[in-house]
């Protein structure tokens, strides 16, 4: 119910329903536009990859609480890693699901590799409206020369401003581009 609740409230604007039979479980996409229903094997890889993302992190949500109503205090916070979730999505779907990430980051811990500009950029405007803190939010970048790879910590302001330059490749590409 969850799953489906930000689905449509998201750029998707779509549900999925589960058709249980007695052997199998298929999966299907409803769209709320047409209302034409999609099997999940024939819809987009984006959106294949997107519903365990969410479903993952909602859950995750779920047992966590019931962790701590029946646990000891040695039950560790859960960490999430994604590895490129914006991978075939929609640009206005990429920027939905930071805020998203976000919106669930403030009762656990995501590790994000991304390439997206557009989800950094949205992480930047909420710092920058207030919604989180920079404090809240860490970046950093893998860079490499000759002698090795390098991780170096991008540092963002009260604004959401980085205080840090970006290595070259990333961000003023998009610039260039209008040059």
């Amino acid at each position: 119910k969850e799953v489906n609740e930000w689905l449509i409230k998201s750029a998707f604007n779509s549900e999925i329903f589960i058709e249980k039979n007695r052997d199998t479980k298929m999966m299907y996409i409803i769209e709320k536009e047409t209302g034409v229903t999609i099997n999940i094997a024939d819809a987009g890889s984006g959106i294949r990859n997107l519903i365990p993302i969410i479903t993952v992190s909602i859950l995750s949500n779920k047992n966590q609480n019931n962790l701590k109503n029946t646990s000891s205090r040695m039950t560790p916070d859960p960490i999430i890693a994604l590895e490129e979730p914006e991978v075939n999505l929609h640009p206005k779907l990429q920027i939905d699901l930071a805020e998203f990430l976000i919106k669930f980051s403030k009762n656990k811990k995501f590790i994000i590799e991304t390439h997206s500009e557009l989800m950094m950029r949205k992480c930047q405007q909420l710092i920058r409206n207030g919604e989180i803190s920079k404090d809240e939010v860490k970046v950093y970048c893998v860079r490499k020369n000759k002698e090795g790879h390098y991780v170096d910590e991008i540092r963002l302001d009260k604004f959401g401003n980085f205080r840090d330059e970006w290595p070259h490749g990333f961000f003023k590409e998009r610039m260039d581009l209008l040059d």
